[in-house]
């Protein structure tokens, strides 16, 4: 509904969130469940059951130099929703730092660190756009996971660190191959390095080429790309 506002909330610290045992439902055990437009200004989740933020429905979320720490589960879960993170840390969750899936996602300025999972792992639908910019991606099972794009999708992975992730840096990993594009300047500017795997996993299937520019590899274990 265009005519639902979105809720900001600014300074606000969300910790220690739990199941309870009597209650069923998707709300339980997360900092916050989002079913409309939500913005957070400056604001922590700390120690949520299960995941820090949970959107879905197109409710859309934005945070702004916020923290979103030690989630039982997921840091972020977007359902069909959009995502938007600026000078935010995701940092030490379950599982992923960051899932979006049939959602648009931006990280700008970010970090997304020691996370049990991917840093980021997004599976957008058709007509969303996937841009990581300027991003620390760092110490996390696998630092950016990128899977299935819809059709139209564009991604943008351009001037990011992806550091000392114990899988590799950069996983492309689409099932669905007409439906991925990389913006003109494919994966661009990034220092990736020191990851357990390969700094750029590009898997077989994917028929378009890839445009490598100006990225900076070093000391990634298995091949700097494969």
């Amino acid at each position: 509904d265009d005519r639902v506002q979105p809720v900001t909330l600014t300074r606000v610290t969300i910790r220690d969130t739990e199941k309870d045992p009597k209650w069923t439902g998707n709300h339980q055990g997360r900092g916050i469940f989002a079913e409309s437009p939500i913005e957070l200004i400056d604001c922590e989740i700390i120690k949520s059951n299960q995941d820090g933020i949970y959107a879905e429905d197109r409710a859309g979320i934005t945070l702004l130099g916020s923290r979103v720490l030690n989630s039982g589960r997921h840091g972020i879960y977007g359902i069909g929703t959009s995502v938007t993170l600026t000078d935010s840390t995701i940092s030490e969750s379950g599982q992923f730092g960051v899932e979006v899936s049939y959602s648009g996602l931006q990280v700008i300025s970010s970090e997304i660190s020691s996370n049990g999972w991917a840093g980021i792992e997004a599976g957008p639908g058709a007509g969303d756009d996937i841009s990581i910019l300027n991003t620390v991606v760092r110490e996390n099972q696998e630092g950016v996971r990128l899977r299935r794009g819809g059709n139209g999708t564009v991604y943008s992975i351009l001037d990011n660190q992806i550091l000392d992730n114990r899988s590799h840096g950069l996983d492309i990993d689409p099932s669905n191959v007409d439906g991925i594009r990389f913006d003109d300047a494919g994966v661009a500017g990034n220092l990736i390095s020191g990851n357990g795997g390969a700094g750029v996993f590009y898997r077989d299937g994917l028929e378009q080429k890839l445009f490598l520019s100006a990225n900076h590899f070093a000391d990634n274990v298995e091949h700097e790309v494969r």
